[in-house]
């Protein structure tokens, strides 16, 4: 009787060593197996919010491009030189990584404070198709075409703009109505163009063609909301040495 009591407990005394055992080798394999599902989804969520940063960064990158002959380049030049002018309406810095003439790339790069511009660095043309549409593209993946949309190369330096526009612009969440009136030159007398907008709210946008007015030129924009002026000042549209498209916000 002895005997067979003292063989259930080593039997015993064994069960509990191995159990003890197995837990182990569990514990050894399972937690270290959760702490990297723990860590991976921890740097999904880090990626996840990193990415969600930049989708909204990307839609709120804010940039006006324009594009004009160089002034001063040698004449007549042996290919076309343009200027291209990056200006960052929004309140993130702008890296510009490349620019497009039609399907042509060229490498480029500038950097963009908030609300300033810059020039970039003249480029000529390697080829002479008769108009070009040029665009620039951001390292967020933006890309921005030209305001004054598609200039003609004349040869022999010349260059002809499509339009000379003044873009109006207006920021007032509670809406009303607006009267735009524009003067060419500096002296205001009788308006020689005015529009009417109502809003009911959010953002109210009009342009102006002055093409028959040719360029440059200076323009008079006046802005009222109601009764209140709420912008008075000058704008100045500078073909074929500065952009053909000018902006106003208000």
């Amino acid at each position: 009787m002895r005997i067979i009591g003292l063989s259930f407990r080593r039997r015993g005394i064994s069960t509990i060593i191995g159990v003890i055992i197995f837990v182990g080798i569990m514990f050894t394999a399972v937690i270290p197996m959760f702490l990297v599902i723990r860590q991976a989804d921890t740097l999904h969520e880090m990626r996840k919010h990193e990415l969600g940063i930049l989708d909204e960064e990307r839609s709120r990158e804010d940039i006006r491009v324009n594009v004009f002959p160089t002034p001063d380049s040698p004449p007549p030049p042996e290919l076309p030189i343009l200027t291209v002018r990056v200006e960052n309406r929004g309140e993130f810095l702008v890296r510009v990584v490349n620019v497009w003439a039609n399907d042509q790339s060229i490498e480029s790069y500038c950097t963009v404070q908030p609300l300033s511009y810059v020039d970039m660095e003249p480029f000529d043309i390697s080829e002479t198709p008769d108009s070009y549409l040029v665009k620039v593209t951001t390292d967020r993946g933006n890309q921005f075409a030209a305001d004054s949309g598609t200039i003609n190369y004349l040869g022999g330096g010349e260059w002809e703009d499509g339009m000379f526009v003044i873009n109006v612009l207006i920021y007032y969440d509670q809406g009303g109505v607006y009267t735009i009136d524009v003067w060419v030159g500096e002296e205001i007398g009788e308006p020689d163009y005015t529009k009417v907008i109502q809003k009911s709210s959010g953002t109210a946008f009009t342009y102006f063609d002055v093409t028959t007015h040719g360029a440059p030129n200076t323009y008079h924009v006046k802005i009222t909301r109601g009764t209140d002026v709420i912008y008075s000042d000058q704008v100045m549209i500078g073909w074929p040495d500065g952009p053909s498209v000018a902006w106003v916000f208000a």
